[in-house]
């Protein structure tokens, strides 16, 4: 149940019970506390955004790949 929902259970759980709960009364509101959940909030849906591709330059590293710059 959401939290929401748990609320108004308990408005009414209290109406009916008066001043005190009883340990029997007690044992069922924490049974219900831990039916209680928040649902994920649902994130609106957003295009995605796609980008051009591009080629990228080969590069390599190494010692008979060093050229001069005095050439």
């Amino acid at each position: 149940m959401t939290l929401a929902e748990f609320k108004a259970w308990l408005d009414g759980f209290k109406e009916a019970i008066g001043e005190a709960p009883t340990p029997e009364q007690w044992q069922r509101v924490t049974e219900k506390v831990a039916t209680v959940y928040e649902p994920s909030p649902v994130l609106p849906a957003y295009p995605t955004q796609t980008y051009p591709s591009f080629p990228l330059p080969s590069v390599w590293c190494g010692p008979n790949t060093a050229t001069s710059m005095a050439n």
